[in-house]
């Protein structure tokens, strides 16, 4: 709406511009403008400690990997004094005085739900006599392959840990044990009676 005013000099009116802004519009104009600018505050920081978390993570996953791959290159002697607790150690580098790491070695053991699933099922309800041949070797082996497995391979695990943060990182590969030679004793399973022939 046009509002005339009458000029004092000339007696002429006049139309007043009401087309500024009012001072309502000026307030949700900088709410709105700050409350983009919140927003766009809140990402920004949000990218900056996803970033720094990132760092973090790398730093942790590279010494881990180096760790883990100066034992594969050069493995300890593969015996029961490594099943110890877990014990943390100094990196030998003075850029990574707040991080440590741990070893820890067990042999490989294969569940006895697997190995049962391979011999059907593994519950002995009907005793040895009822099972068949083929089942009593397949077990006879099956104890043989676990036996082995455990004295020939182990895990290596290696735990990194920022000390300041508490953030931790871990991986872990298999060794092979070069000390121990594979070796099958199986048993004779006795063959099935044979039926009347000619």
């Amino acid at each position: 709406m046009k509002k005339q005013k009458r000029s004092m000099r000339t007696g002429t009116k006049k139309e007043i511009n009401q087309k500024g802004l009012s001072l309502l519009e000026v307030l949700i104009a900088t709410s709105l403008f700050f409350i983009f600018f919140t927003v766009f505050l809140s990402s920004q920081s949000d990218n900056i400690l996803d970033s720094q978390k990132m760092d973090e993570e790398l730093i942790l996953h590279n010494l881990a990997e180096n760790t883990i791959n100066d034992i594969l290159f050069s493995p300890p002697p593969l015996k029961e004094s490594l099943l110890s607790k877990l014990e943390f150690k100094k990196f030998e580098q003075e850029a990574y005085k707040d991080y440590r790491f741990a070893l820890e070695f067990l042999p490989l053991e294969i569940p006895e739900s697997l190995m049962n699933s391979f011999t059907g099922g593994g519950e002995e309800d009907e005793g040895e006599e009822g099972q068949n041949k083929q089942t009593q070797a397949m077990k006879l082996l099956l104890k043989e392959f676990q036996k082995n497995i455990k004295k020939a391979l182990w895990q290596v695990r290696v735990t990194v840990r920022n000390e300041q943060t508490g953030q931790e990182y871990f991986l872990s590969s298999f060794l092979r044990n070069s000390q121990y030679k594979i070796q099958f004793n199986l048993p004779s399973v006795p063959s099935a009676p044979s039926q009347g022939g000619p």
